[in-house]
């Protein structure tokens, strides 16, 4: 006898109803295993924790786990003082996946990155260990997962964090009254990430982790006015001649020392400009940063002429440091591929090279040459390097496997 559409009703709500009871009451167990900082904690199949040390990747193994999701920096990881051995090579020796999302203080906390972790979640079917260092950035992402993609309410989340040592309870205690927190359906702020506009720096130019350097090369500029609280910084220092080769990046060891006379720490928001035109110097900047590990680095939009349309240019000089800065040599090997990856991935086939080729620049330059306006020649040749990086980085060059 088939069912009346009142009760087929009531059947879809109830099973509804019960799965995500079944959700909700998913039981958060503290476990004793071996982690270097913080605590581990299993919901289901999956384990989250702070710093695993081999035995815990070994054991977890045993358990079931197929991947190791890392929430750590790339700096953080290669400190041998916090992980003494190569984390993820051991993964792999494992026979497991390693996903690292380094979620660092700034720019990284990113829907996009939680989709990230979400998808390495998904390929295993939950048998997974996410972990930080202490816990509270691997308790602060599940908090944030299973509310946006597994339906809990942000309530049932947060009690689920707070068994994994999320920290709000010691807000509440200081405040000494509960905390409600609720989502608003609103898109949050958006992160500005590698580019910041004037409205931004007018908003943050005071922060107490912020560093300003003025990436024009000519000082002269710079003694003209520059944005208050900035330093000037030539980026033509980084590079140097290495084996015959001129303008290549100097030693990881030897940028370190150079951005730490201009004052940047590895706790520092950097905020990169030049002339508004000149993407060469802020990039390479920002990029050098990148290659010691250091993630937290923007360009402003615009340079110099955002920085005068925000009311913010001065002739007078940042007060000095109270110390000066220590930025600890680190070298990011992901930030450029080697001879061997290329091999690699031309052995692998299906890889996309794309290349740049100078000689139309170089052409153009020369052709030029005898030009009495320099400007305009810099100009046709900058068009010229344009439209040919635009054709190249658009179409590419496939390089089928051999």
């Amino acid at each position: 006898m088939p069912r009346s559409p009142a009760r087929a009703f009531l059947a879809a709500l109830a099973a509804f109803l019960c799965s995500a009871a079944a959700i909700a009451s998913e039981p958060v167990e503290r476990l004793d295993l071996d982690v270097a900082g913080g605590s581990a904690w299993q919901v289901g199949d999956t384990y989250v924790s702070g710093q695993p040390t081999e035995a815990t990747l070994e054991e977890l193994k045993s358990r079931g786990v197929r991947a190791v999701i890392s929430l750590r920096t790339a700096r953080e990881m290669a400190d041998p003082k916090s992980v003494p051995f190569d984390e993820r090579a051991k993964v792999r020796e494992l026979g497991l996946e390693y996903v690292q999302v380094g979620l660092g203080p700034y720019g990284s906390y990113t829907p996009e990155s939680l989709a990230l972790i979400r998808d390495a979640i998904e390929r295993h079917d939950g048998k997974v260990l996410l972990h930080c260092t202490v816990g509270a950035r691997a308790s602060t992402v599940w908090t944030a997962l299973r509310t946006k993609y597994d339906g809990l309410t942000l309530e049932e989340a947060l009690a689920e964090g707070r068994e994994m040592g999320l920290g709000i309870d010691s807000i509440e205690q200081l405040l000494g009254e509960k905390i409600e927190y609720r989502r608003t359906g609103e898109p949050s702020r958006a992160n500005p990430g590698w580019l910041v506009d004037g409205a931004w720096l007018r908003e943050n130019i005071d922060g107490r982790s912020v560093r300003l350097l003025d990436a024009r090369p000519s000082a002269a500029l710079y003694f003209e006015g520059h944005a208050r609280n900035a330093t000037h910084f030539d980026p033509h220092a980084l590079r140097g001649a290495r084996n015959g080769v001129p303008a290549q990046f100097r030693s990881h060891e030897r940028m370190a020392e150079i951005f730490a006379q201009a004052g940047v720490s590895p706790s520092s928001r950097v905020i990169v400009y030049a002339e508004g035109a000149d993407i060469l110097n802020s990039s390479m900047t920002v990029y050098a940063l990148e290659k010691l590990g250091h993630l937290n680095a923007s360009i402003l939009n615009g340079g110099v002429g955002a920085v005068r349309d925000a009311g913010l240019m001065t002739q007078a000089y940042p007060a000095p440091p109270k110390k000066p800065a220590e930025f600890p040599a680190f070298e990011l090997a992901s930030c450029a591929a080697t001879l061997a990856d290329v091999e690699s991935a031309m052995q692998a086939g299906g890889a996309l090279f794309v290349f740049f080729v100078f000689a139309p620049v170089l052409l153009a330059y020369v052709l030029l040459a005898n030009t009495v306006d320099t400007r305009a020649r810099m100009q046709a040749v900058m068009g010229v390097f344009v439209i040919c990086a635009s054709v190249l980085a658009v179409h590419g060059i496939e390089q089928a496997s051999t």
